[in-house]
């Protein structure tokens, strides 16, 4: 007796229960419920994170039925099938560790958000007053050391009530080429 060839549609159809058996399993949810998420989730793969993983997941099983299926043609045996869905559900238990691998050094690999970083103490007007203060103090010459200069113009900053030191002064300084250009 001759094996019983399937049709593309019955091997779909198998599959499809297959892997939304293998969902089930590995989200904990009941099979309809897995049915009913790979369905939106082929259709909308990008909206949430769980269909996206979803479809993933399904990417990989369809790669795995496929593979196992090679050089069997457009059709296959009820067996051959059969062997198929049986390695994939095999293979389930290992799929949930994959998978959390997976997810992991895929978010490794997504751009940090980033933030607004340290706000500035000072403003650029202000940045300019200091570099000219600092310039007109070592000009007249009455301060010798550059820190006391720096100190200096800090503690007038200080007086307005800006808390400000004179290693930032120095840095605005250091900086002064960026304030005055354009």
């Amino acid at each position: 007796m001759k094996n019983r060839t399937l049709t593309q549609k019955e091997i779909k159809k198998r599959v499809a229960n297959t892997i939304s058996e293998v969902v089930s399993n590995l989200f904990r949810m009941s099979n309809e419920a897995a049915q009913r998420e790979l369905q939106s989730a082929f259709g909308e793969a990008m909206q949430n994170e769980q269909s996206l993983t979803t479809a993933a997941l399904v990417y990989q099983l369809n790669k795995r039925i496929k593979a196992g299926l090679r050089g069997k043609g457009k059709a296959c045996t009820e067996e051959e099938l059969e062997v198929v869905l049986g390695q994939i559900k095999a293979s389930a238990p290992e799929m949930a560790s994959a998978l959390r691998k997976w997810l992991k050094d895929m978010q490794a690999r997504l751009p940090r958000q980033g933030g607004p970083g340290r706000e500035e103490i000072l403003n650029v007007t202000e940045k300019r007053e200091a570099c000219e203060q600092i310039g007109s103090l070592h000009k007249m010459g009455k301060i010798k050391k550059w820190r006391d200069i720096f100190e200096s113009v800090a503690e007038t900053f200080r007086a307005k009530g800006k808390p400000i030191s004179g290693r930032t002064i120095k840095r605005v300084w250091e900086n002064r080429e960026s304030l005055f250009v354009g």
